[in-house]
């Protein structure tokens, strides 16, 4: 065969090879591969965004709830202290909230609250009383020292209820008695006769009893006793 014939030969096979698609592409082919991997990281990217979201809004919730119960948890707290609280009042008798008058500051009072964590000494008496002027004597001599920290304090209550204020604060003053006096009112007298007895009102038989912090409170105490008999019951020995 002349080479002229071969040459032709060979053109027309690649002629035909190329219209056949027999030539392969390969731009093509990695333009699509690129776009194959473009869609499936877009879509883990949706997907992965989407279940951060779901956990950003289940930890929010969780946080809401978490703080719900906080609250919850503290506005019980403040309710049983409450409780505790009117409890403690509750024990209190009534007579230990008849509200009085510091004849000497003019300040308001009850005994209850003079019993807020503190140990309180009530000395019922008059000013004509010679037994109480005795009795008190001794307080101020022996008794009121020995409790200079505070935790103990020491009311006497006249039980001429229409006594002057003044009057009663000038007995103080006159005889340098340094602890609190008060006029009883007519409830209270009433409350404490309910409660102790009709000597309460006595003042002759010197009547006194103490309250602790705890709101407990001894029975009604009479006679002029000495003051280590009412050091020990102040310290409820």
């Amino acid at each position: 065969m002349k080479l002229s014939h071969v040459l032709l030969l060979g053109f027309i096979m690649i002629f035909a090879l190329a219209a056949c698609g027999g030539v392969s592409t390969p731009v093509a082919t990695e333009e699509a591969t690129i776009e194959a991997t473009e869609e499936m990281t877009e879509e883990a990217t949706e997907e992965m965004t989407e279940e951060a979201t779901a956990t950003v809004e289940a930890t929010e919730e969780m946080t809401e709830e978490a703080t719900a119960t906080v609250e919850a948890t503290e506005e019980m707290t403040e309710e049983a202290t409450a409780t505790v609280e009117a409890t403690e009042t509750a024990q209190l008798p009534e007579w230990a909230t008849i509200e009085l008058v510091d004849v000497n500051s003019g300040d308001k009072f009850t005994l209850a609250q003079l019993a807020e964590g503190k140990t309180v000494y009530v000395h019922m008496m008059a000013t004509w009383c010679s037994n109480c002027r005795r009795s008190h004597e001794g307080l101020a001599e022996s008794v009121v020292p020995t409790f200079t920290d505070g935790d103990v304090v020491f009311v006497s209550i006249d039980v001429q209820s229409d006594i002057d204020g003044s009057q009663l604060d000038g007995y103080r003053a006159e005889n340098n008695f340094g602890w609190t006096f008060a006029v009883a009112n007519n409830a209270l007298l009433s409350a404490l006769s309910s409660e102790f007895g009709r000597t309460v009102t006595n003042p002759p038989s010197t009547p006194h009893f103490v309250i602790y912090p705890d709101g407990t409170y001894t029975t009604l105490q009479t006679g002029i006793s000495t003051p280590d008999e009412k050091i020990a019951l102040i310290k409820g020995a």
